[in-house]
C-alpha cells in the first residue's frame, strides 16, 4: 500500500490537487495532534492515515553518525549539500577551502534558532520512510525540518507538509518546514497566506514554518533562520 506523502507526489501539479491534498492534510493534523504535536501527537491515527496500514518496522535502532563533512567532488548544490554544509561549515577549514560548492552556507550572526543535525534517520526504521533533513532548536523545543533548495524544486507545499508528518511519526520531535526566502516554495506559502487559504491556516496551527533569509557575499552565503511571520 502507498503512503500518503507518495500519493501526493505523484498528484504533485495543479492548483486544485494541492488545495485538495491540504484539505486532506489539515484534517489529519486535526486528529492526530488534537493533543499537541511532539511527543503527545496521536501516532495511531498518523499510521493510520498516512502509511494506509503499510508502516512495519524493521526492529534496527539508527542514530546519527556524523564523523565529518564529506567533500563533494563537483559544485552541484542539492539539499543534502545545502543542509550538510548549513550545519559543518568552518567546522574543517581545510575541507571548506577545498569544497566545489559555489554557495557555502555561512551562519550570519548570532541566531535565536539553531541547527543542531542533519539528515537525520529515524530511531526505529521505517519501512519507505526516509530521513529527517534538518533539526532545528528553539528554545526547549527541537523541530523536525522538510527542506527544499531555493529553486530548481517544484515538490508542493502539500508535499512537504505530508513528508514531515510522515518522517516525525514515531518520534518526539515538533513538526516542521522551512522555506527559502523568495525562493519557490516561499512564493507558494505567500500566494496561500495572500488567498487566506482556511487548509494551510489549519496546518498552520500544527507545523511551524521557518523560512531562511540568505544573501551572497562572493562564494559565501549568509543565512539567517527565522520563523514564518517574524
Amino acid at each position: 500500500m502507498a503512503h500518503l506523502k507518495d500519493e501526493i507526489r505523484k498528484m504533485n501539479k495543479g492548483d486544485g490537487v494541492v488545495s485538495a491534498s491540504l484539505r486532506k492534510l489539515a484534517d489529519i493534523c486535526e486528529k492526530a495532534y488534537e493533543n499537541g504535536t511532539g511527543k503527545n501527537k496521536n501516532n495511531a491515527i498518523l499510521k493510520e492515515k498516512l502509511f494506509d496500514g503499510a508502516i512495519k518496522s524493521s526492529g534496527l535502532v539508527s542514530c546519527p553518525k556524523h564523523n565529518g563533512c564529506i567533500r563533494p567532488l563537483d559544485s552541484k548544490e542539492t539539499e543534502k549539500r545545502i543542509c550538510r554544509c548549513m550545519y559543518y561549515f568552518e567546522k574543517n577549514e581545510e575541507i571548506c577551502k577545498e569544497c566545489p560548492l559555489t554557495r557555502k552556507w555561512k551562519k550570519d550572526g548570532e541566531n535565536t534558532i539553531e541547527i543542531i543535525d542533519y539528515e537525520v534517520p529515524k530511531r526505529v526504521a521505517l519501512r519507505g520512510v526516509g530521513g529527517i533533513d534538518l533539526l532545528f532548536k528553539e528554545g526547549d523545543k527541537e523541530y523536525a525540518v522538510e527542506i527544499k533548495r531555493p529553486e530548481g524544486n517544484t515538490d508542493s507545499i502539500s508535499l512537504m507538509f505530508a513528508e514531515i508528518m510522515t518522517y516525525t511519526c514515531e518520534t518526539d520531535y515538533e513538526p516542521a518546514i522551512a522555506v527559502f526566502e523568495n525562493g519557490f516554495h516561499h512564493r507558494k506559502i505567500v500566494k496561500l497566506i495572500e488567498s487566506g487559504n482556511e487548509d494551510f491556516i489549519r496546518i498552520r496551527k500544527y507545523i511551524k514554518i521557518f523560512y531562511i533569509k540568505y544573501h551572497d557575499e562572493g562564494e559565501l552565503t549568509y543565512y539567517r533562520v527565522v520563523p514564518l511571520g517574524k
